[in-house]
């Protein structure tokens, strides 16, 4: 009675990976890249850079679809009396910054922007409207 052996299965094999793309930085002629990006794989890359807007440009390469999240810092940190204005400043300059990016990336940093105004709104309606429910309790 010969025993046969019997091997166990391999591994199931990971989903193909979709299509790449790198995001570069470009700055006094030189090209670097920043992030290596697949669908499927590696589909996020967390940056800490700082750039100066007027010296560097944001690209992309590949036919990966790439969403960029990022801020912009003032210049003027020391005065306490803009810190409040901050948030309302950098998303008015944001558009100035897009056309420096390729096509790809700029349509999709548009839309966020503006679905992220629409809470902000509606948060301020609700708060009038708790105010005014208050006064008539009284």
């Amino acid at each position: 009675a010969a025993r046969s052996a019997r091997r166990p299965a391999p591994p199931p094999r990971p989903p193909p990976a979709g299509p790449a793309a790198k995001v570069f930085v470009e700055r006094g002629g030189e090209k670097y890249a920043v992030a290596c990006l697949k669908e499927g794989g590696q589909e996020c890359c967390a940056l800490d850079l700082f750039l100066d807007l007027k010296e560097a440009k944001l690209s992309v390469g590949g036919k990966a679809t790439v969403h960029l999240t990022g801020y912009f810092e003032s210049e003027k940190m020391d005065d306490e009396s803009e810190d409040s204005e901050a948030p309302a400043k950098p998303a008015k300059s944001l558009p100035k910054a897009l056309p420096k990016a390729e096509p790809k990336a700029e349509a999709k940093k548009a839309s966020p922007k503006a679905g992220a105004k629409k809470p902000e709104a509606e948060e301020d309606d609700e708060d009038e409207e708790e105010e005014e429910e208050e006064e008539e309790e009284e």
